[in-house]
Formats: structure tokens, sequence, C-alpha cells
């Protein structure tokens, strides 16, 4: 399968839409870890109501 990336997107959605083998390929930890959250992230968050902190 061959994924293409347009120039309009963000390096950390390139990278989630390349996959797997371009992360092992080409990225630290750090970017690894960017990646995941950035695909979970509906999933992982939690809206909130309005809250002071």
């Amino acid at each position: 399968m061959h994924n293409t990336v347009g120039e309009d997107y963000t390096p950390i959605e390139r990278l989630s839409i390349l996959g797997e083998d371009a992360l092992d390929e080409h990225v630290d930890p750090s970017d690894r870890r960017a990646v995941t959250l950035f695909e979970h992230w509906n999933e992982w968050s939690t809206k909130i109501p309005k809250a002071t902190f």
C-alpha cells in the first residue's frame, strides 16, 4: 500500500500517514510517542465542563 502525504499536512500528520515502517526508520522515541498521542487523541482525551484550576 502506498500512502501519499500532501504538503499541507503537519509533520505529525505526515508521520501518522506514513505508518510504522516510516517511524522505525526516521524518528526517535519522543517523536514516536507524539505520533501515538496524535493517533489516539480522541480516544484518550476527555472533554470537561468549564473549570477553574
